[in-house]
């Protein structure tokens, strides 16, 4: 028996990391492209829906257009920074490899092991969100995810 990507963390976290990506460039066209094209009246008043107060100065205006930016700067670099970790979470439950006989005989990740070859099998989130750590005694540990692949359930007696 194989483990399987859950499709429905799969599809979820795939959109999570397409909207993450394309907000951070959305952001960034605005930071590095949008902004620096308007002048600072035009960007107050894009941002602001109103002209810019009669007594602002011009360089008040041109302050509010610099943080602006910065701002762009910013939630382009966090929304780029979560796509990029939502993404390679995702990428690596996708690529976990785990498959298992009726005597425990595993493959995971190319490597061979037999249940004598479990010294540890942690279950304090078991019971709650049906994850098991096994610790090999070659020193790897194996996350068992039921939320991020189908077949864990069926690892029950191991777990």
């Amino acid at each position: 028996m194989k483990l399987t990507i859950n499709q429905e963390y799969l599809k979820r976290h795939l959109f999570v990391t397409i909207l993450m990506l394309g907000l951070g460039a959305w952001f960034a066209y605005d930071g590095i492209v949008t902004y620096p094209r308007m002048s600072a009246a035009e960007l107050y008043t894009s941002i602001e829906k109103s002209a810019p107060p009669e007594d602002m100065t011009t360089e008040a205006l041109a302050q509010f257009k610099d943080q602006k930016t910065k701002t762009q700067y910013g939630f382009a670099l966090l929304s780029l920074l979560a796509g990029a970790i939502v993404g390679t979470n995702l990428l690596k439950s996708y690529r976990f490899s785990f498959e298992y006989d009726d005597a425990l005989n595993m493959v995971i990740n190319g490597k061979k092991y037999t249940k004598d070859d479990i010294a540890e099998v942690d279950r304090a989130q078991w019971k709650s969100k049906k994850i098991a750590v096994l610790k090999m005694k070659d020193g790897a540990k194996v996350t068992l995810d039921a939320w991020h692949h189908n077949g864990v359930l069926n690892l029950e007696t191991l777990v």
